[in-house]
């Protein structure tokens, strides 16, 4: 059969798009018996990408296949469209608490931090800076910024998620809340995720400052950065008048960088970044194990 249906996603899944192992991670199955199924390349004389059962009884298998490929597309698609719907109202349902879980400490001392932030004259200014440059018109340029993201960890850890089918979902997710955290009535969890992405930029150059010495625009980026935090409103307009001034030029930046580009294109990547690497197929295996 062409077309299998993933129990853990709630979509159905076309063979081409996914490998062997999908079909365990995403709980593949028959839409019409729901048995488990597996992945099959037939590459001799024309690659062929199919599924089929484990069950080897030709009666059992042609009646699945016969009604599967009566179901339409277009009840495929509306299918799909209902249940990205539905994944999209979970995640952003305990959206807070997994970043959270990102963030190790006391949560009484991130409770006053993320205060503190929501309050800073500097974070509100730097929201509508960010709002700004990352109201993406096209889902592929919000890919192009995972991209660039998922080239970092790679080039960090060795690999990011073990499958293309698996990255592709993960950023079809992140995107999907993305463009959802721009709309107005999400600006709690907006402004609760930049305050992470802020902390986790401050939290980068802390780390980096352990294995090499710091670049001197970084030195200063990070002690501005840190200062803003809790910068009256005439002060933190000081220290943004001084990054405004201090240049980046390439290659640490682009021409005509300062320490406030630089500051909102580090904390957006690590918004976008933070969406990316969450752990929604854990997350959609917790949802689907409740009883």
């Amino acid at each position: 059969m062409k077309t299998g249906y993933s129990l853990l996603l709630g979509e159905y899944i076309n063979a081409d798009a996914i490998n062997y192992i999908d079909c365990k991670n995403f709980q593949i199955t028959c839409p019409y018996c729901h048995e488990p199924i597996f992945k099959v390349l037939r590459k001799f004389p024309n690659s062929v990408h199919y599924l089929s059962h484990y069950n080897k009884d030709k009666a059992y298998i042609e009646e699945c296949e016969n009604r599967v490929s009566k179901t339409t597309k277009e009840h495929m698609e509306e299918h799909n469209m209902i249940s990205r719907g539905q994944r999209l109202e979970y995640f952003l349902s305990v959206l807070k608490d997994e970043i959270n879980k990102e963030r190790s400490g006391n949560i009484e001392k991130l409770d006053e931090l993320n205060h503190k932030l929501n309050h800073s004259y500097a974070i509100q200014f730097l929201r509508e800076g960010i709002l700004n440059i990352a109201d993406f018109k096209e889902i592929k340029e919000i890919h192009a910024y995972f991209d660039d993201y998922i080239k970092d960890i790679e080039e960090i850890q060795g690999a990011f998620y073990p499958t293309e089918f698996s990255i592709y979902k993960q950023k079809k997710i992140a995107g999907d809340i993305w463009l959802h955290l721009l709309s107005a009535k999400a600006r709690g969890n907006f402004n609760f995720l930049i305050n992470h992405g802020y902390l986790t930029e401050i939290s980068r150059i802390e780390k980096a400052s352990e294995v090499r010495d710091l670049i001197t625009y970084e030195e200063k980026l990070y002690s501005c950065m840190v200062k803003l935090i809790g910068a009256s409103k005439s002060k933190a307009m000081g220290i943004m008048h001084f990054m405004a001034q201090y240049s980046v030029e390439p290659p640490y930046g682009i021409a005509g960088s300062h320490l406030i580009m630089k500051m909102g294109g580090g904390v957006l990547h690590e918004m976008l970044g933070c969406l990316l690497r969450l752990p929604y197929f854990d997350m959609l295996r917790n949802f689907v194990a409740k009883p």
